[in-house]
């Protein structure tokens, strides 16, 4: 069994994290549902604890809602971890962007 990240959290809630790369959103389909079920019973027999396991998907640009999708707690998208939520522009746009060579920094926002 391969889990990406697991978040044992302070509230006594552990958190399952699957993290996609896709061009689009990412879709689940059947066989995949039965997958993160898997994990979240065998996370809680392993542990042998009552915290409430939610599934989290970490991808690109999002969950393609089908019936298969609410597997899936909670989804952090690419703009929630990089888009300042005042400004609209990449976060951090600061000295850690500055001080990254130029092939590294992110290019501005349309």
């Amino acid at each position: 069994m391969q889990i990406d990240l697991v978040i044992d959290r302070d509230d006594r809630k552990i958190c399952l994290c699957e993290m996609k790369f896709r061009q689009g959103e990412f879709s689940v389909d059947n066989e995949y549902a039965v997958r993160i079920q898997d994990r979240i019973n065998r996370t809680m027999e392993i542990t042998h604890n009552n915290k409430p396991v939610i599934s989290v998907l970490i991808t690109t640009y999002g969950l393609h809602r089908n019936e298969y999708a609410g597997k899936f707690q909670k989804v952090i998208t690419m703009e929630d971890l990089f888009i300042c939520r005042s400004c609209g522009d990449y976060a951090p746009r600061t000295a850690i962007d500055s001080s990254l060579p130029r092939s590294f920094r992110l290019p501005p926002r349309e």
